[in-house]
């Protein structure tokens, strides 16, 4: 039988700290280490590597041995990252001031900013469902943008909303905005 790998990775956002755990059932999680990083907003593990969310852009670390994470690469940007989702080879950052950024991650070691949609407001989260990216854009609402091609991202929608939304996600047929 295939042993499964699983383990949690949180981010501490007051600390700066990017700490990952092995859960073996849900009320058994064991520390089983950490990397120091200052400014990490969100974070999502795919395969052997975190993808996170950070002040400056972009961070990405080699997570295969839990034990011993490590530094792979990073990708500054003028803006905050807030939200990341990644999805075949592609991370797409909310990012406060350059808005929703498309990354090529197809080498981990080596990303390459490869389209981004500005629009008005601070980004704060993207959720990416097919090749529609549900991205809240503060006072602005929630916007959904086309990223079939994703150096050529196209607003396909919108929706205004009260007050100013920080997170998005999408349920079946229902999208969540916070």
């Amino acid at each position: 039988m295939k042993k499964l790998k699983c383990f949690l990775v949180l981010v501490a956002v007051m600390c700066g700290m990017v700490l990952l755990f092995q859960p073996a059932v849900a009320n058994d999680i064991t520390y089983v280490s950490s990397i120091l990083w200052t400014d990490a907003e969100d974070v999502q593990v795919v395969g052997d590597y975190a993808y996170c969310a950070f002040r400056n852009g972009l961070l990405i670390f080699d997570v295969s041995d839990p034990a011993n994470p490590s530094f792979v690469s990073r990708f500054y940007l003028s803006g905050e990252g807030r939200g990341i989702f990644v999805k075949n080879s592609y991370v797409y950052l909310a990012d406060s001031h350059e808005g929703l950024v498309i990354f090529d991650v197809s080498n981990p070691a080596s990303p390459d900013s490869v389209g981004n949609y500005v629009s008005s407001g601070g980004v704060g989260d993207v959720f990416v469902r097919d090749s529609l990216a549900y991205v809240a854009y503060g006072g602005s609402g929630l916007q959904i943008i086309n990223i079939s091609d994703p150096t050529d991202p196209d607003s396909v929608g919108s929706c205004d909303t009260p007050g100013s939304g920080l997170r998005s996600f999408r349920s079946g047929q229902l999208s969540i905005y916070s």
